[in-house]
């Protein structure tokens, strides 16, 4: 049996922007603000089961809600 559709948050943006490289997690003389995201950053819910995720990147995001038909390859956690 397959495992359930499950719904989870993506960050989605530019590298710079999801590394916390981008000049908003920095004040004007350069040191960190301590922010968690950007203002250049969006969110999207995604399926994490059809997904695939390597460690804290989504390589592959399969929309939500999911409407994936073919369980024959599962993402491993």
């Amino acid at each position: 049996m397959s495992a359930p559709c499950v719904p989870m948050t993506a960050h989605v943006g530019a590298e710079e922007c999801l590394d916390g490289e981008c000049d908003d997690y920095l004040d004007e003389d350069g040191e960190p603000l301590g922010i968690d995201t950007c203002t250049h950053l969006d969110t999207e819910q995604a399926c994490e089961t059809h997904s695939t995720v390597d460690g804290n990147r989504i390589l592959h995001t399969a929309r939500w809600p999911c409407t994936t038909t073919d369980t024959t390859e599962e993402t491993s956690r």
